[in-house]
C-alpha cells in the first residue's frame, strides 16, 4: 500500500469514527423547555418552585448521570432514564441561604453527551428562611402525614393599588366546612399552622368582590397572594332584619289573597353532613314551622333533599296543611355529601308542571354551602333556563361562611331571585318574610 493509500484509509476511518460518535451522540440528545430561570425579586409570597421537562428526541433511551446542584437548592426527578419520545422532570424549589444578588449556572450530565449541559439560575434574594423543608408531596402519591402541620401564609391586596387590606376576611375549608377563620392583619398578612390537605381558600372583604381557588395545600405550596377588586355598585343581600324593617310591619298581620299573590314554591334542602353542625338543622325547622302557621290555602309548596341524592318528600302541599309535614325535620339528620344538581333538575320539572300564570313561581334554595365544582356550571344552566321561563331562584344560606355567601349570591343574581342570610334561630322567620315580598301584589 502506498504512503498516500495508507493517509487516505487512516483519514477514512477517522471520519467514520467521528461520524458513529456524533450519530450516538444525536441519537440521545435532549430538548430543554427552559435552561434560564430568573426568580426576579425574590419575597416571601414568591413561588419557589418551578418544573424543567427535558424530553428525548433521540432514538435511545438516555440517562440522567447527575446534576450539581448547590445547597441552595431541593431538587426532584421524575425519573433517571428517559425513553426515546419521553420525558423526564426536574423539579427545582429554590431555598436560597442569603439575600442579595444570586447567579448560579449548573451543570447537568447525561449519557447522550460528553459534555454538561448548563442550567443558569438569577435571583434578587430580599427573603429568606433557612428552616424549609423539602418539597411534599413529592411526584409519587403523598405519603400519609408525610410533613405533619406546617405554616400557611396569606397575603391579601388591593388589586389596583396592591396595597395590603386590612381586616380582610380569610377562611380555609375542608370539603365546605371552615377548619380556618381569621382576618388579615395591617400588612394584609394572615399565618397559622394548617395540616397538609386539599382545601379551598377564601378571601373578602366588604367593598370588594371576594375570590377564591381549591388547591392542595403543602410545605411547597403554602404562600398565597389574593388580590381584590373594588366592586363599583353595592352588593345587594338581605341578611339583616333592617333591610326589611318595613315589610315586617306592612305584612306581619296580613297575609290575604287580596295583597298577596298564589305562592308555588319547591325547597330544595340542603341534607348534607355539613347541614348537621351548629344550629343550621334546627333553623330549617323553625323556618318551616313559621311557614306551616302562615302559609294559604291558595300557596303549592314542594321539598325536595339532596346529599348524595335528591329526594322528593313532598310535592305541591296546600299551604295551610304544611305543618303536618314538619315531623320530617326531627325524624331525619343531615348526612352524606353534596350534590345538588339533580335536586336543581327535580325541584324546576315539578315547578314548571304546577306552574301559576298569575302567581310567584320560586325555587328556594336552603343550604349553607357552596356547590362543588364540578356541578356549578350544569347548576347554572339549569338556573338560566328556569329563569327564561319566569321561575326564579332565591338562595337562602343558614349560617354559611363568606365564600358560601359570595358564591351562593352570584347564582341568585343569576336566577333573578333574592339572597337572604340566616345566622340564628331568632332571624329564621325571615323566610316567610321573604316570601310575603316576592308575592306581594302591585
Amino acid at each position: 500500500m502506498t504512503a498516500q493509500l495508507q493517509t487516505n484509509w487512516k483519514l477514512n476511518r477517522l471520519v467514520f469514527i467521528v461520524l458513529i460518535f456524533v450519530s450516538g451522540s444525536i441519537s440521545g440528545q435532549v430538548n430543554w423547555t427552559n435552561q434560564k430561570i430568573d426568580f426576579g425579586i425574590l419575597t416571601k409570597y414568591t413561588d419557589k418552585v418551578v418544573d424543567i421537562v427535558v424530553r428525548n428526541e433521540g432514538s435511545k433511551t438516555d440517562h440522567l448521570f447527575r446534576a450539581d446542584f448547590s445547597t441552595n437548592f431541593q431538587v426532584l426527578y421524575s425519573t433517571k432514564d428517559i425513553a426515546p419520545g419521553d420525558s423526564l422532570v426536574i423539579r427545582i424549589k429554590f431555598n436560597p441561604r442569603k439575600t442579595g444578588r444570586f447567579r448560579e449556572r449548573i451543570p447537568i450530565y447525561f449519557a447522550s453527551s460528553n459534555t454538561p449541559y448548563y442550567l443558569e439560575i438569577a435571583s434578587e434574594v430580599t427573603y429568606v428562611n433557612l428552616t424549609e423543608e423539602l418539597p411534599c408531596p413529592d411526584f409519587s402519591k403523598q405519603p400519609v402525614n408525610c410533613c405533619g402541620q406546617f405554616n400557611l401564609d396569606v397575603l391579601v391586596l388591593d388589586k389596583a393599588t396592591k396595597l395590603p387590606i386590612h381586616n380582610a376576611q380569610f377562611e380555609l375549608l375542608d370539603e365546605r366546612l371552615p377548619l380556618l377563620v381569621g382576618k388579615t392583619d395591617r400588612k394584609g398578612e394572615f399565618q397559622s399552622e394548617v395540616p397538609i390537605g386539599y382545601y379551598t381558600l377564601y378571601a373578602g372583604k366588604d367593598g370588594y368582590i371576594g375570590t377564591s381557588l381549591s388547591t392542595q395545600v403543602n410545605p411547597r405550596n403554602h404562600l398565597f397572594v389574593f388580590e381584590l377588586e373594588q366592586t363599583i355598585q353595592p352588593e345587594f343581600k338581605i341578611d339583616s332584619l333592617d333591610l326589611i324593617e318595613t315589610i315586617i310591619v306592612d305584612s306581619i298581620f296580613d297575609f290575604s289573597v287580596t295583597s298577596y299573590a298564589p305562592n308555588n314554591i319547591a325547597f330544595l334542602v340542603d341534607k348534607s353532613g355539613s347541614m348537621a353542625t351548629k344550629e343550621k338543622w334546627p333553623i330549617t325547622k323553625i323556618a318551616f314551622e313559621e311557614l306551616g302557621e302562615t302559609l294559604r290555602v291558595v300557596d303549592q309548596i314542594s321539598m325536595i333533599t339532596y346529599a348524595d341524592k335528591a329526594e322528593v318528600i313532598f310535592e305541591n302541599e296546600i299551604g295551610n296543611e304544611l305543618n303536618q309535614q314538619i315531623a320530617y325535620f326531627e325524624k331525619n339528620n343531615p348526612a352524606g355529601s353534596t350534590s345538588g344538581t339533580k335536586g336543581f333538575s327535580k325541584a324546576f320539572k315539578i315547578l314548571q308542571k304546577s306552574f301559576l300564570t298569575e302567581g310567584n313561581n320560586q325555587l328556594f334554595v336552603i343550604t349553607d354551602g357552596a356547590f362543588k365544582k364540578q356541578d356549578e356550571i350544569q347548576i347554572e344552566k339549569l338556573v338560566r333556563k328556569a329563569k327564561r321561563k319566569k321561575i326564579y331562584t332565591t338562595i337562602v344560606v343558614i349560617q354559611g361562611t363568606a365564600h358560601a355567601k359570595e358564591n351562593l349570591k352570584k347564582l341568585s343574581e343569576i336566577g333573578n331571585g333574592s339572597f337572604l342570610c340566616i345566622d340564628n334561630q331568632e332571624e329564621a322567620h325571615l323566610l316567610l318574610e321573604i316570601i310575603k315580598t316576592q308575592s306581594k301584589k302591585k
